[in-house]
């Protein structure tokens, strides 16, 4: 969901940058990235395991989501560009879908609703509904298992490494749309398909979902 369909990653960034700041760090992108896709409980010790104990990780992780609410709830989630013409795209060859994020479920649900697109999927699997997050690939199998589809038959849209890893750890193909950062070169070779964006993989639904 987040740097998929939402620019949220980028928001993200930006509320863990003045969070950062207000506690007298600088922000470090290397660490903001190296946690991107993470359960929110699991970020705190990534973010400590950057930058060294000295950082107040749980503080700075609480504060940047609270900033980060306060945007949502004034503007609205941003949605980017491609989501409808791939949702279209999927309607339209009666391909089911569900939302897998790290996001807990009720926020996700709240983000999709606000966005008018909730009713564009047939579920959403959260964070909270799986043990073990990214790059375990928990949250794929049982989305997959939600769809009453096999792994190995499921397409996942993903837009970070960690995703990347847990899709193909599942099994899925995967297709990425690079956010904040670019498939390994290791990944790049495990990946069904790179992307710019959902505008361009609808152009290529044929290819994609046959």
């Amino acid at each position: 969901m987040d740097g998929l369909l939402f620019d949220t990653e980028r928001l993200s960034f930006d509320t863990f940058t003045q969070a950062a700041r207000e506690v007298g760090w600088t922000a470090s992108k290397d660490a903001f990235v190296a946690s991107m896709g993470m359960p929110r409980t699991k970020i705190p010790e990534k973010l400590t395991e950057v930058l060294g104990s000295g950082f107040p990780a749980l503080q700075v992780v609480d504060r940047s989501y609270e900033l980060l609410e306060e945007v949502i709830e004034r503007d609205g989630p941003p949605v980017k560009d491609g989501v409808e013409s791939m949702l279209n795209a999927l309607d339209h060859r009666g391909i089911r879908s569900v939302v897998a994020t790290s996001t807990d479920t009720d926020a996700a649900m709240r983000y999709l609703r606000m966005a008018g697109i909730i009713e564009r999927f047939e579920g959403v699997i959260g964070g909270d509904q799986i043990e073990r997050g990214k790059p375990s690939p928990d949250i794929f199998l049982h989305a997959a298992e939600s769809l009453e589809s096999e792994p190995t038959r499921t397409l996942v849209f993903e837009d970070s490494r960690i995703g990347v890893q847990a899709a193909i750890a599942a099994g899925a193909r995967v297709v990425m749309i690079p956010d904040f950062m670019e498939p390994t070169e290791e990944l790049r070779h495990r990946i069904f398909a790179v992307l710019p964006s959902l505008e361009e993989a609808a152009r290529r639904a044929d290819y994609l979902l046959s």
